[in-house]
């Protein structure tokens, strides 16, 4: 690996990589991550009570929640639950159970 693609962000940075920090316990997903994905769920709640397409908005949520799903079991179940409560399937077109 090329020493420019290096880097150690010290003690006093978060390691982040690819989303995920870096701590002793394993990995986790940052804040901001978090906030996007129900950002993300929120407005496919709104869009789905306003009647408008959803299969873009949501191939996008089920990508977001098997992302979020590894290191936050709990957040993603929550998040799921708010769906299903407001009537959203999380289920392809094809009928398969999404990530």
């Amino acid at each position: 690996v090329g020493h420019k693609k290096t880097g150690n962000a010290g003690a006093t940075k978060a390691h982040v990589v690819t989303g995920y920090t870096v701590t002793n316990y394993g990995l986790k997903v940052t804040r901001e991550k978090q906030q996007e994905i129900r950002t993300r769920v929120y407005q496919a709640v709104r869009a789905h009570q306003r009647g408008v397409q959803t299969d873009k908005l949501m191939q996008s949520v089920r990508g977001s929640l098997a992302y979020l799903r590894p290191t936050n079991p709990g957040l993603t179940r929550r998040l799921e639950r708010q769906l299903e409560n407001a009537g959203v399937s999380l289920c392809a077109r094809t009928g398969d159970r999404g990530p």
